[in-house]
């Protein structure tokens, strides 16, 4: 059975194509009770260039072409830099 779903997910993956991305990130570290926030907005700016600045495929896309999305990560702990949290995409 694990073979069987292996192979459709290989073959699956065949026909996927990737696109480049327009994406908003927001963190919410409030659950933390963390009071330097900082390290967080520093976490979203950069979560946000990688994610647009990334070449994900071999293909020129136009600004318009694009995919727009959105991740709202929620931490809802942090302790010695372990994070535990959510993403919503």
């Amino acid at each position: 059975m694990n073979r069987l779903l292996l192979v459709i997910v290989f073959i699956v993956s065949l026909g996927v194509n990737a696109q480049e991305f327009n994406a908003t990130v927001a963190v919410n570290a409030e659950q933390t009770g963390n009071p330097n926030l900082q390290v967080f907005k520093t976490l979203e700016r950069s979560l946000t260039e990688f994610i647009n600045n990334s070449k994900w495929t071999s293909v020129d896309y136009r600004t318009e072409e694009r995919i727009n999305c959105s991740f709202f990560i929620t931490i809802s702990s942090y302790d010695n830099d372990v994070f535990s949290a959510t993403v919503q995409v």
